[in-house]
């Protein structure tokens, strides 16, 4: 299990791009996204939970746990791969989980130095938005709020304001539409 550090902000990805020039990122990938959502008689959303089957470029690849943040902007997160040809879906909807929702969305992906993630995301239905995430193997809050404090910083050189940070999942978003 590892902790996520995130901060999301709505943004303008022309005016991103060449300030992401500027910080000196290294481009990682250009992913397609499809996350559906899962959950059984809400129990997982009102608990703030997340469940998720990710598909990359079309192939499920990861089955995803987020707990509820416990310190704001921070979840424990427990990833785990799907095998080639494994019927992933199936086997959710088999104990009783059921699709609450799909996200797609093109993901290009940087790093800046060595442990930030820079995402910029273009989302159907909901627009472009821009994450920054630390992942820790193992939680310290006072490190934890060191890396908020530097994802803070990098958004402040981006030019992103305190204003378009977004605090809900992307999932929240369109369900709340």
């Amino acid at each position: 299990m590892v902790s996520e550090v995130e901060i999301k902000a709505r943004i303008d990805l022309a005016s991103i791009t060449p300030k992401l020039d500027e910080l000196g990122v290294e481009f990682l990938d250009i992913v397609e996204i499809k996350d559906t959502y899962f959950d059984r008689d809400s129990t997982l959303f009102l608990n703030k939970t997340t469940l998720r089957i990710r598909e990359e470029d079309g192939r499920p690849t990861y089955v995803t746990y987020k707990s509820p943040s416990s310190v704001p902007y921070t979840r424990f997160e427990i990833n785990t791969p799907v095998l080639e040809d494994e019927p992933i879906f199936e086997k959710l909807e088999s104990v009783g989980m059921k699709p609450i929702g799909v996200v797609e969305k093109k993901r290009t992906e940087f790093i800046c130095g060595d442990c930030v993630t820079i995402c910029l995301d273009e989302v159907k239905d909901l627009g472009d938005f821009m994450e920054l995430e630390i992942i820790e193997s193992n939680f310290d809050h006072g490190k934890i709020e060191g890396n908020y404090h530097l994802l803070l910083s990098i958004l402040s050189v981006l030019g992103v304001g305190t204003d378009q940070q977004v605090s809900k999942s992307y999932i929240d978003l369109l369900l709340n539409r």
